[in-house]
């Protein structure tokens, strides 16, 4: 999400210890209008996920659920760090570690807030480590709800919470993630753009271009056939299989060779398209 990664930039302070200080506009200081627009944007990636309940963590998540709660038209209900006596009847516990503090807490969660019937959407401001994000999805797991997805404003990309989550098969959307840190404390950048589901993302405009390239290559080599709706629907299924694949390799750190490239996308062609696309261009 552009808009929030320009903020970052302009307004994230990085601190020793890779922590990235958002307190001006974010978790601290609220900027109410672009917490209104991150609200939209998660609200457009996970619309039609079914979601009937927001999930979050005291204290920083429980504004972005909240606007993003507008959006959806649902309730939210957050996980409490302390104990509290104005909880009655029986709770979920789990056990979060914190590396902020260097110490365990347990979060508790009422149980008559969360069932099976629920799908459930879980936010948060950052994403590391992923520890509470793992206390979360047990609570959810204890209750028998449904995980719609999840979704982070910061994503720490040079740590291993967000691979995880999204090798287990998770929906995770990181409205901006953040590659690495400068000594001098600066941001890096947001290289890792592959893995933001918003509007004009990088993903979609690789596919987009991919399919265009496609089409071209196939009038160059004088495929026979006609360019039909159904025939760029069959490139866009190659090229979003394409895409994931990559993206994944790319958050799993590994290194691509060119040859082991080539051959990978010859044996992945639809087998009919062949010897229109893999053939250089007359």
């Amino acid at each position: 999400m552009k808009l929030l990664e320009d903020r970052i930039l302009r307004d994230g302070q990085v601190r020793p210890g890779n922590v990235l200080k958002v307190d001006c506009f974010l978790n601290h200081q609220l900027d109410v209008d672009l917490l209104d627009k991150i609200g939209e944007e998660f609200y457009r990636i996970f619309k039609d996920d079914g979601v009937n309940k927001i999930l979050t963590i005291e204290a920083s998540g429980i504004a972005i659920a909240c606007m993003t709660a507008r959006h959806f038209d649902v309730p939210v209900v957050f996980a409490k760090k302390a104990k509290s006596k104005n909880i009655d009847g029986d709770v979920y516990t789990s056990t979060v570690h914190s590396y902020t503090y260097g110490k365990d807490y347990n979060i508790t969660l009422a149980q008559k807030f969360l069932g099976p019937n629920d799908r459930v959407l879980i936010l948060d401001d950052f994403l590391a480590n992923g520890k509470a994000m793992r206390g979360l999805l047990d609570v959810c797991q204890q209750a028998g709800a449904s995980v719609a997805g999840i979704g982070i404003c910061i994503e720490k990309g040079f740590q291993p919470g967000g691979g995880e989550l999204r090798r287990e098969g998770y929906k995770l959307a990181s409205l901006a993630i953040v590659d690495n840190f400068l000594y001098n404390g600066t941001l890096k950048g947001f290289g890792n753009a592959l893995s933001y589901y918003g509007q004009n993302d990088l993903r979609s405009e690789i596919e987009n271009k991919g399919v265009e390239d496609l089409v071209r290559l196939l009038k160059w080599n004088h495929f026979p056939g006609a360019i039909t709706p159904e025939l760029r629907e069959v490139l866009r299924f190659f090229m979003c299989g394409i895409t994931r694949y990559f993206e994944k390799y790319y958050l799993d750190s590994k290194t691509i060779q060119v040859d082991w490239l080539y051959t990978f996308w010859i044996n992945c062609v639809p087998a009919y398209l062949a010897e229109y696309l893999v053939k250089e261009p007359e």
